[in-house]
């Protein structure tokens, strides 16, 4: 058709590609050729709600947010040098609909951002900001997202970094124990993404040799305590939540825990 559903197209690419940017074996090369046609006129859809000659619209702005490295790679740094705004409220731009566009603006750098120089400028960015003033679903879940699916982001972080995103991950722990844990969305990757950067310093948040993880262990244990006995909280939340803080706990000790375990809670 002449203007495809965008909406349609992103619920698609958001079930067909992976978080990585592998494509899954079930994709064929024509879907990826025909992905190629799709993708040049979302471009021109694009450009055109950018230059005002169509409505403002973020639906192809998610179609390629979902596609992660297959995105093409200008959207990365359209969508970061949207950031320096987002505390103005006076901002206008056609991709800014309204002010919960500013989750799919850090949301979708955080899926599509695969260059080291890129996720550079955003983890300081991000950095700049004061950590208590962080809104769980744009800065918490950039910054998971970038720690847990980036070959490098975890080793673009310096060691004073470090106390500042636990900092963040204690304020959304603390703000969680005792409610209905929908704010929760993000904080467990966050944690679970900081400790790849055990590939720097093999004793970060090692129980017994890393000060910091005592405080953190004592989080877990207090969360998982809510979480069994509290009835606010969601069947699925509990048991997904219970799942990870476990297995999370199970690193920090030291032990062999689930490989799989930052790709489980990124696809859940």
């Amino acid at each position: 058709s002449k203007n495809p559903d965008w909406n349609l197209l992103s619920q698609r690419a958001y079930s067909s590609f992976s978080s990585d940017g592998d494509i899954p074996d079930h994709v064929s090369k024509t879907t990826l050729d025909n992905l190629d046609i799709v993708n040049s006129k979302a471009m021109v859809a694009l450009n055109e709600i950018l230059t005002g000659k169509r409505p403002k619209n973020n639906a192809v702005l998610k179609f390629f947010t979902y596609q992660y490295k297959l995105c093409p790679e200008k959207i990365a740094p359209m969508l970061l040098d949207l950031w320096k705004h987002r505390t103005d409220t006076s901002f206008s731009h056609p991709l800014k609909l309204n002010a919960s566009s500013w989750v799919l603006i850090f949301q979708g750098f955080g899926r599509v951002a695969f260059d080291p120089e890129l996720e550079k400028k955003a983890l300081r960015k991000m950095l700049d900001i004061p950590i208590e003033n962080w809104r769980w679903r744009e800065q918490t879940a950039c910054m998971a997202f970038l720690l847990s699916r980036s070959k490098m982001a975890h080793r673009l972080l310096d060691s004073q970094d470090l106390p500042i995103l636990l900092e963040r991950v204690k304020i959304e722990f603390k703000q969680n124990i005792g409610d209905t844990y929908n704010l929760f969305n993000y904080t467990p990757l966050l944690l679970a993404g900081l400790l790849r950067y055990r590939e720097i310093n093999s004793s970060f948040l090692l129980l017994g040799s890393d000060p910091a993880a005592k405080e953190i262990q004592s989080l877990l244990n207090k969360t998982l305590l809510d979480l069994n006995r509290s009835r606010k909280v969601s069947y699925s939340n509990r048991e997904k939540y219970i799942k990870w803080i476990t297995e999370i706990g199970t690193y920090m000790k030291g032990e062999q825990g689930n490989p799989n375990l930052l790709l489980d809670i990124y696809n859940n």
